[in-house]
């Protein structure tokens, strides 16, 4: 449903527009803050009833003679009339609407209960609150703002002003730290209001689920093509990994700054492209669901989508482009005595930034894209740094205590192993149901292997058709047991079941 169809187009265009208000509030901060240390300022504040001449009813500045610097203070205090008629009404528009009608939109567009009440109580409870806040502003902008309009491209030496304009100019000095403290705590407040809305808002949009993983489930957001702009950022420029449930803010935290970690090794130390990307966590009852988001790119560009249309020769050299890549890899885990980084290469986990915007021949001159950062695997000193529990908790519950025991450090061991990430890059192409390409795939890594440093041991047909066969009968029955977790949980322990099972993956 529209918001505005409910008659909340008055908070949708005051949100819309409040960052450029606080815009020019912080610029009225930095003015006041430089006024407290300008000698000039500070004279014109001391000496204030010494400084002016008298021609007839009106007044004019004995000596007009400031600095640069200190005009442009006395312009960005008392003058830039426009920005300051933006802020008086942007304040009347935040106090409008009233209490009850917030709340109202907030509960149409919060899910969180919790939240909505924060934001009301920023925005309504204490001398502090936003409105409160706006309304002290709006008292001082109306009484200023004719005098206001005089500074405006001010001339110090042909300005003439009226009693009321000095009572103006001397009633702002005497409420000077008054006035920077309300907009120093204005600013602040809004900043916490921006955070948590901008985090919680969701418009009318739908979720489409873009594609499963083993473990995880891809997803966008869609806004409905009815819906004017959104009040915020669109969200359809990201894709969503949500992952596996955390237990603590620690486990989160840890989380968000490992995923920053890992890309910006990626990117400076070891030279791969990767997506722009961020991350968001809500707080559920007793654990904290965090989605690991990404600047989306062309899915036509995928590699899984784009081996389908792609003849021998131009899946050879998409091929080539990734083993480059992989030797990366290795050399970055080769030369560095400390720390080690994972990846998996499966052709899903690329994309090609074609320059020339075809997306059916390889050159070999493109660019190439790494997209599977959600699982930061680094290690320091041969320790993980992320909790390899988040691996196994989308598993069923009653396989964990042996997955844990008996696979986990074998599957995880894979990731840092050259040979074996692009054995399972090939053995793939079974999945991508291009089976006819996988003896020429398999010839053009152990030609790359033998003219590069990474010395590894040939790979085999045989091996491949032996690894596949495995990993698709370990998936297969790892998706079955979800399902009859799920059924446990739902049918015999009436819980939620908290993750998404994809109906079928083709294998």
């Amino acid at each position: 449903m529209k918001a505005d169809q409910l008659g909340y187009s008055d908070i949708i265009d005051l949100l819309k527009n409040i960052d450029l208000a606080y815009a020019f509030k912080k610029k009225r901060l930095r003015y006041l803050r430089s006024a407290s240390v300008n000698r000039e300022i500070l004279y014109l504040r001391n000496y204030f009833n010494t400084i002016w001449g008298k021609r007839g009813d009106m007044y004019y500045l004995k000596d007009p003679s400031l600095s640069n610097n200190g005009r442009e203070i006395i312009h960005g205090l008392l003058g830039e009339s426009d920005n300051a008629q933006a802020i008086l009404k942007i304040n009347q528009a935040l106090i409008a609407p009233g209490r009850e009608k917030f709340n109202d939109f907030f509960k149409l567009h919060i899910a969180s209960k919790g939240a909505q009440k924060n934001l009301i109580s920023i925005l309504f409870d204490g001398d502090e609150s936003l409105i409160n806040l706006a309304s002290n502003q709006i008292i001082y902008f109306k009484q200023y703002l004719p005098t206001m309009e005089k500074f405006d491209g001010m001339d110090e030496s042909e300005t003439l002003f009226s009693q009321c304009d000095l009572d103006n100019i001397l009633h702002f000095i005497s409420k000077y730290d008054v006035i920077e403290q309300n907009l120093s705590r204005d600013i602040l407040r809004y900043k916490e209001f921006e955070r948590d809305f901008l985090r919680l808002y969701r418009e009318d949009v739908k979720v489409d689920v873009v594609g499963y993983g083993e473990i995880s489930t891809v997803m966008r957001l869609n806004k409905n093509k009815n819906i004017n702009a959104d009040i915020v950022a669109s969200e359809s420029v990201w894709i969503w990994k949500k992952m596996p449930p955390l237990p603590s803010k620690e486990e989160v935290d840890q989380f968000m700054r490992l995923y920053d970690e890992y890309r910006k090794i990626l990117t400076a130390d070891i030279g791969i492209t990767v997506p722009i990307q961020t991350a968001r966590f809500f707080r559920h009852d007793t654990y904290y669901q965090v989605y690991a988001g990404q600047e989306r790119v062309n899915a036509e560009s995928i590699g899984n989508a784009l081996i389908k249309k792609l003849d021998e020769p131009n899946a050879n050299r998409l091929l080539l482009m990734i083993l480059k890549r992989l030797y990366d890899f290795f050399v970055f885990n080769k030369t560095n005595s400390v720390m080690e980084i994972g990846f998996d290469a499966q052709l899903s986990n690329w994309a090609l930034d074609s320059k020339n915007g075809t997306l059916s021949a390889v050159t070999g001159a493109e660019e190439i894209i790494y997209i599977d950062t959600s699982s930061p695997m680094i290690r320091i000193h041969g320790m993980e740094q992320l909790n390899p529990e988040i691996f196994i908790k989308s598993a069923a519950s009653f396989l964990r205590p042996i997955i844990r025991r008996f696979f986990l450090q074998q599957v995880l061991d894979r990731y840092y192993n050259v040979r074996l990430v692009t054995i399972d890059l090939i053995a793939n192409l079974y999945k991508e149901k291009r089976e006819d390409l996988i003896d020429s795939f398999i010839k053009t890594t152990n030609d790359f292997f033998n003219k590069s440093e990474i010395g590894v041991v040939s790979i085999t047909r045989k091996e491949i058709d032996a690894y596949y066969s495995n990993d698709a009968f370990i998936w297969k029955f790892y998706q079955a047991s979800r399902k009859i977790d799920r059924f446990i949980t739902e049918k015999i322990l009436r819980k939620k079941y908290m993750f998404r099972i994809p109906e079928k993956i083709e294998r």
